[in-house]
């Protein structure tokens, strides 16, 4: 008897509009929050802005600088992909786990690897430059799956759920109480005085198994049930969850965020990876901080030490910083920036500042756009000049399941 209970707890919701109460996994909790900067898209210098943005983190994201030239598309002159090992580890885990576990390494399960590539033309036709990068969050409050508010909200709603399916489960076998005597004497005929003495669906033994086994084999009660379901209404919790990850993105698309990053370049003048030397490295610190309902305010730093590019034996060696600030105003899918930055940089003993204006739009699920325009004036030289970047961030969308 105790088998065939844990069996049925397991299965409650089979009538609750498919829900499985323990199907919602870290994988069906990715929102869509523009997908953060790459430490190693930034380091191939794809943009004249050194600002990494952050963001909550994805399992898989892939970036790209502009792949068109006038009317004409081209292969991209940057190209990078971002991997988040814990959450493709830990995809599979439901509410409970992350409330449980999860949470508790917030700041190592947001460890992403980035891998990037792009086109080196100042050091020859067939050059390329590879780089590797390293990130981590120190602060997030606008991850979902290690808030802790937010996933008890969700357990709560889930509890909820298990509670009001199980009133109609019973309810459904209240009204069928003789056919499950039935079953139950056929399938255990020495309960047969107990369960022909039952007045009352408590009263028969492991009714809530017998009644999941007949759903489950027999098509015509199986309709029944799910006819039983609709009109006693039954709570859609897959509705609930979906306006509250809507409400929690409009609240928390502008949350305080603390990331570190690391990236490490290469060059080759061709394509082979035994010919590469190092060319760069780079440290980014990013602090992203609620500025109103609408606003964040970001600020940044960005640390680097580079060799000559001609990748001599003896090259020399060349420090650079970068101090950007970015202030963001709009919704989760749709913002405007202002942005200043000041830069040193070290091989050419330049200051300069740039000073641009862009968005971050999110068109369809996934996919987010950053464009920005603006003046990058050289103080050193006295000379300014225009300057216009265009990135483009794909991810998986919030609907796409890993497993």
């Amino acid at each position: 008897m105790v088998r065939y209970f844990l069996a049925a707890l397991l299965l409650l919701a089979v009538g609750a509009s498919g829900q499985q109460l323990d199907s919602l996994t870290l994988s069906k909790m990715r929102l869509n929050f523009i997908v953060p900067d790459m430490p190693a898209f930034k380091s191939l210098g794809a943009g004249p802005s050194n600002l990494l943005r952050p963001s909550t983190p994805m399992p898989i994201a892939v970036a790209l600088s502009e792949f068109f030239q006038g009317d004409k598309f081209v292969i991209p002159r940057a190209f990078a992909l971002e991997v988040a090992p814990a959450q493709l580890l830990h995809a599979s885990n439901t509410v409970f786990q992350l409330d449980r576990q999860y949470k508790q390494y917030r700041t190592w399960h947001s460890f992403r690897v980035s891998l990037g590539s792009a086109r080196d033309t100042a050091l020859g036709v067939n050059a390329r430059k590879l780089a590797l990068g390293f990130r981590i969050n120190l602060v997030n409050k606008g991850d979902m799956a290690t808030d802790r508010q937010a996933l008890r909200q969700i357990i709560d709603a889930l509890g909820q759920l298990r509670l009001e399916t199980r009133a109609i489960r019973k309810a459904f076998a209240a009204r069928h109480i003789g056919d499950i005597k039935a079953w139950a004497l056929e399938a255990n005929p020495s309960d047969s005085a107990l369960v022909r003495a039952a007045a009352l669906i408590d009263q028969v033994p492991d009714w809530d198994y017998y009644l999941h086994q007949k759903i489950k084999t027999d098509t015509v009660w199986a309709q029944a049930y799910e006819q039983f379901v609709y009109t006693s209404k039954a709570p859609e919790f897959d509705a609930w969850f979906a306006g509250f990850k809507k409400a929690y993105k409009q609240e928390n698309w502008n949350a305080d965020k603390l990331d570190i990053a690391l990236a490490i370049m290469g060059a080759s003048r061709d394509s082979l990876l035994g010919n590469i030397r190092f060319a760069q490295a780079g440290w980014w610190s990013t602090y992203a901080l609620r500025t109103g309902k609408y606003g964040q305010t970001l600020i940044g730093i960005n640390a680097g030490i580079a060799a000559d590019t001609a990748l001599k034996k003896n090259a020399a060696h060349y420090f650079s910083i970068s101090v950007p600030v970015r202030y963001v105003f709009g919704t989760n899918r749709v913002k405007g920036f202002g942005e200043c930055q000041y830069q040193y940089r070290g091989r050419y003993a330049e200051h300069h500042s740039f000073v641009n204006l862009g968005a971050e739009f999110n068109p369809v699920d996934g996919l987010w756009l950053n464009v920005y325009g603006g003046v990058d004036h050289n103080y050193t030289a006295g000379k300014g000049s225009f300057v216009t970047n265009l990135d483009i961030k794909i991810t998986l969308p919030e609907k796409f399941n890993l497993f």
